[in-house]
């Protein structure tokens, strides 16, 4: 559970700080991982079809490794 932790805090401060890494570091994929899809993720931008912490175009159904579910 610290991994996903510090995974979770390494995003917020790239996010603040505008960073974003690559899909490939990300290990994005357009597909769900479960229930986990980028649609319910906080850093997902709908309207731009964009994540605050990974480059280019992503998929509302997509996932990575950055995941962080949306607080209800």
């Amino acid at each position: 559970m610290l991994g996903a932790v510090a995974v979770s805090a390494i995003a917020a401060r790239d996010a603040r700080a505008g960073k974003k890494t690559s899909k490939k570091l990300a290990r994005y994929q357009t597909t769900p991982k479960g229930n986990r899809k980028c649609a319910n993720c906080t850093f997902f931008e709908p309207a731009k079809k964009s994540c605050k912490v990974v480059e280019g175009e992503i998929s509302p159904e997509g996932w990575c490794v950055r995941f962080v579910k949306k607080k209800a």
